[in-house]
């Protein structure tokens, strides 16, 4: 049974890591494209572009930082994950007997691990789209902070979907226990009586 569930609970991490993945290339994606076709930034010269990326970033680390707190309840919670890679760290973690600390910690380790492999395609695609002369290299830079804003708001939604579902499945439960009938529940333990006093043996002997 124990082995069934957590299978269970590996099938639904890997489905959960590729549709995230799918989700956020698309967003990702699409966040470059918009920003270098509003033609905003069409114009700005390398050190605008570059402190557009700094800020890009700082977005972008805004919204991990929330995405991991709330992977690390969902771990915590349900052990499944939207990113195999921190449920393998979490439960490496875990099986060792490490504190919740470390559990955390390594969840998170292998979530940023796979987030920073994730950025790699957006910037050689940008830098080769550069170098066939398509953009201009600051449309390229714009390009990757576009794509960091992007992921941004995707992460930001995940959290958000992930505090509310597990919200919801904990006020379920204390729905269920507090509607569960008064024989179903354990009964409470009685009080135990003092033992009787001497003098009340001696009077129950000479009675």
């Amino acid at each position: 049974m124990q082995r069934r569930r957590s299978a269970g609970r590996w099938a639904a991490t890997l489905v959960a890591t590729v549709a995230s993945l799918c989700v956020l290339d698309a967003v990702a994606a699409a966040g470059g494209v918009v920003l270098v076709a509003s033609g905003v930034f069409a114009h700005v010269g390398a050190r605008t572009a570059l402190v557009l990326l700094a800020a890009s970033y700082v977005t972008w680390g805004l919204a991990l930082r929330v995405a991991l707190a709330q992977n690390a309840r969902l771990l915590a919670t349900t052990g499944v994950s939207t990113n195999a890679f921190s449920k393998a760290a979490f439960e490496v973690a875990r099986q060792r007997g490490a504190g919740e600390r470390t559990q955390r910690a390594a969840a998170s380790a292998g979530y940023l691990l796979t987030e920073a492999v994730k950025e790699l395609p957006y910037y050689v695609g940008a830098l080769g789209w550069s170098a066939l002369g398509s953009a201009a290299p600051t449309e390229a830079l714009v390009f990757v902070a576009g794509s960091n804003l992007g992921a941004a708001l995707y992460e930001w939604t995940l959290a958000r979907a992930t505090r509310v579902r597990l919200h919801r499945a904990a006020s379920a439960t204390a729905a269920t226990a507090a509607a569960r009938p008064a024989a179903a529940r354990p009964a409470a333990p009685a009080a135990s009586l003092p033992p009787p006093s001497a003098a009340t043996r001696v009077e129950r002997t000479a009675a």
